[in-house]
């Protein structure tokens, strides 16, 4: 057998274990905490006296708080045990959730916010990229596009239940609901399987060569007799960018005001309920589109895992903005319920690029090296810029009375999005990798196969 094929797995790889803990996950985070929060916005209004954007601010505490968690978590996930920790975000969460149903004061939202901002980011965003990455080493893209889709399986499912229980309960006990799932979800994953690596079982990731089976024995080996000096001396020879080069670079800075851009999105999702009403369909039209924004994003994010296996990351994410910016102008410019059901199946490509994009981006430009803290560093933009687009989506309702003006800003932003792509690999063969990149396209060796094809 050759020393690149894979080795015989066995009839059962723990790494699908962990896949399955990435998957509940996503659906009971992401989907119950964040996707579907749209679906209380009017309820809450109504009988509160808010106004939307006042309401949908809270989001905006989760997204900056989420910048103070994110380099912590990103520095904590690879050194501690993962089941504590994301145990205790899990738990917190739960908390400030079922909190929700007896609040009265619009600062008490901006609490639970900040609260799923501190402690949701040990379960929400970064955890599933990383230890996917780390179990996996076939089809990840594919597997990991899996695993992000539940947020929207998740959502297609809860949208519909938590607009039935709310007007059937009432939002007061539908938030207490959404509690319960959460914890039944996500505390048996975190209290008993996740670890964060295959080392850490004594394994090897699902779909390792055996040439590199071979090298990870080795190097465990040596790395077990190493003082701690000579471990990070060893970590420095792993091929990626180290952190401090990584986040000097023009890539880095490209990618950090994507993934900031890209919440505006997020903005517009938790608002389709209320465009909705907006034009005078029912709460049941609102919610029905959701589930569909929710159905799009579960199959354009398995679809963007498989094409960034096939054709790589950038030709992915351009085929994304693409869909996106169709999306916002359908929105913008048809009323037809067939055309906003289209719509809202292509909208749900927004989530995909924060969600498998973005951390396939920061692996294909900087590699293993420094992956943790440089996609941890990344998350911070989700907050810095995202705290100011969520927001704007309610407000622009609020001066304008209507959603047009934002589905308008979302299509400018697609295409600004394409542009800063562009940059970010016209610049990559600058980067000072170490060691192979796996495809040639980044660092030195891409700047030498460039001045070769110049030369000729």
């Amino acid at each position: 057998m050759s020393a690149g094929k894979p080795a015989k797995e066995r009839k059962f790889h723990y790494a699908w274990l962990i896949f399955l803990g990435c998957c509940c996950m996503m659906a009971g985070g992401m989907a119950c905490v964040l996707t579907t929060a749209g679906v209380f916005y009017v309820p809450v209004c109504d009988e509160l006296g808010f106004s939307r954007g006042e309401i949908s601010l809270y989001l905006s505490f989760y997204l900056v708080s989420m910048v103070i968690a994110s380099p912590i978590v990103g520095n904590l996930l690879p050194r501690v045990n993962v089941r504590v920790v994301m145990t205790v975000g899990c738990v917190a969460v739960v908390l400030a959730e079922a909190a929700m149903s007896q609040y009265t004061m619009l600062w008490q939202w901006y609490l639970s916010g900040t609260i799923f901002g501190l402690f949701g980011t040990f379960i929400f965003i970064l955890p599933t990229p990383l230890m996917i990455g780390n179990w996996f080493k076939k089809h990840t893209g594919l597997v990991l596009g899996i695993a992000m889709s539940f947020s929207g399986i998740g959502a297609a499912i809860w949208s519909p239940l938590f607009t039935y229980c709310i007007g059937a309960f009432g939002w007061r006990t539908t938030y207490i609901i959404v509690a319960c799932i959460i914890g039944i979800l996500i505390l048996p994953w975190t209290i008993f399987v996740f670890r964060f690596r295959p080392a850490d079982m004594g394994l090897l990731p699902y779909g390792a060569t055996e040439e590199e089976i071979a090298r990870e024995k080795a190097e465990q080996e040596a790395l077990a007799a190493m003082s701690e000096e000579e471990r990070a001396q060893a970590k420095s020879k792993i091929p990626g960018v180290a952190a401090k080069a990584a986040v000097l670079s023009i890539p880095f800075a490209c990618i950090f005001i994507l993934s900031g851009c890209e919440e505006f999105y997020g903005g517009i999702s938790n608002n389709i309920p209320a465009f909705a009403l907006s034009i005078g369909e029912s709460a049941t039209f609102g919610a029905a589109l959701l589930s569909v924004v929710s159905v799009g994003n579960i199959v354009i994010k398995i679809s963007v895992g498989y094409l960034a296996d096939k054709i790589g990351i950038i030709k992915a994410v351009y085929c994304q903005m693409l869909v996106c910016l169709c999306a916002c102008l359908i929105f913008a410019i048809v009323r037809e319920p067939w055309a906003l059901y289209i719509g809202a199946f292509l909208l749900g490509v927004q989530n995909s690029v924060v969600t498998v994009s973005e951390p396939m981006l920061v692996r294909h430009f900087f590699g293993e090296r420094s992956y943790a803290q440089v996609y941890s560093y990344i998350r911070v933009a989700a907050g810095l810029l995202g705290s100011v687009g969520m927001p704007i989506v309610g407000f622009i309702y609020d001066m304008t009375g209507g959603y047009e003006m934002a589905f308008i800003v979302g299509a400018i932003i697609a295409v600004f999005l394409m542009a800063l792509t562009f940059i970010a690999t016209l610049f990559g063969h600058r980067l000072p990798w170490e060691g192979p990149h796996p495809d040639g396209t980044v660092g030195p060796e891409a700047a030498a196969k460039k001045a070769l094809k110049a030369a000729k």
